[in-house]
Parts: structure tokens; sequence; C-alpha cells
């Protein structure tokens, strides 16, 4: 439940919750690139903050010109396990997806070959290209119509607490002390 209230405010930030929250714990970020750990605010807030580890895990952005998303960063290769790009970033840290489209519209394949191993290309070359003017949209990954469901939400969430690592293990004790 938790994973699809942060749904909404990254998909409603028009609504009255995510204006609230907003300008309480994150006046000059997103949700989502916010920091994950702030010591401060209410038990809503801090639970909201776990839900987003989960919404992390299976979100990614459907690329449209390709303008906000970052390369290295963000969620965007859909057939690839990881979600993202995960070789060296030859480009810069901060390049984003429109620095690999061409002048015609198309994957600058020149840019990929320099750039990614083939399994990351076959991976991007099945991303159709939005183009100029369609806009990059968040999708949840895990269901075809690509809105998060609690369903969905809940099988991401067990897969990353069936090993987590060592800091997160410390945080879900936490958590589970506190309720």
């Amino acid at each position: 439940m938790l994973g699809k209230q942060c749904w909404r405010i990254v998909n409603n930030p028009d609504s009255l919750a995510s204006k609230i929250l907003k300008r309480c714990y994150f006046p000059n970020e997103t949700l989502i690139t916010g920091s994950k750990k702030k010591n401060y605010g209410s038990f809503a807030w801090k639970s909201l903050l776990w839900g987003k580890g989960i919404l992390e895990a299976g979100m990614r952005w459907r690329v449209g010109n390709g303008t906000a998303i970052s390369i290295y960063k963000d969620n965007w290769i859909p057939n690839s396990s990881f979600l993202k790009i995960l070789s060296h970033p030859k480009l810069g840290v901060d390049a984003t997806v429109n620095r690999l489209i061409s002048s015609s519209g198309g994957w600058n394949m020149e840019v990929l070959n320099q750039n990614f191993s083939m399994e990351e290309i076959n991976g991007i070359l099945q991303i159709p290209v939005g183009g100029g003017e369609v806009v990059n949209t968040n999708i949840w990954h895990f269901e075809k119509n690509g809105c998060y469901s609690v369903k969905s939400g809940y099988w991401v969430g067990k897969s990353l607490t069936q090993y987590p690592s060592s800091s997160s293990c410390s945080n879900l004790v936490w958590w589970w002390k506190r309720l």
C-alpha cells in the first residue's frame, strides 16, 4: 500500500497530498530523486520512504524525447533484468538518453556501438523512440498496462527483502520494530 501511495505522489504531483509532502520533505526535488534518508519527519513520511524503495525497483521510463532520462542512473531498459545500463559511463554520469537519438529520430548506432555492450544495445534497439515532442513517462515495469498494482508491488518488495544487503537488513529490522 505504501508503494501505491508513492505511485500516486509521483504521477499526480498536483494533488493536495503531493503538494503538502513536497513542501515539507522534498521542496527542490521529486519524491524519486529526493534523499533516501531523512532524519526528520513523521512516521507516515518514513513509511513512504520505505515504499519508495519498492517503487524505485519496479518503475521505469517510457522513452519519449529522452531529455529527462539519465542513461546511467535511471531505469529505462524494458528487457533487462536490472532495467538500467550497467556498463561504465563513457558518455558521462549525467548524460541523457536524447544523446543516443539521431537527428532523423531513430537510435544513433554509432554512439551505441562505441559506448555499450551488445546486450545493452539489443535492449535499447527494442525501445521505440517517441520523438522530439513526445513526453517521457514513468511506468510500472511489472504490469502490462504500466500502472502500479499492490499485487505486483508486493512481489517486488518480497524479492527485495528475500536477499537483503547488510544495510537494508538493519533498515527492515528497524521498520518491523517500529510497528
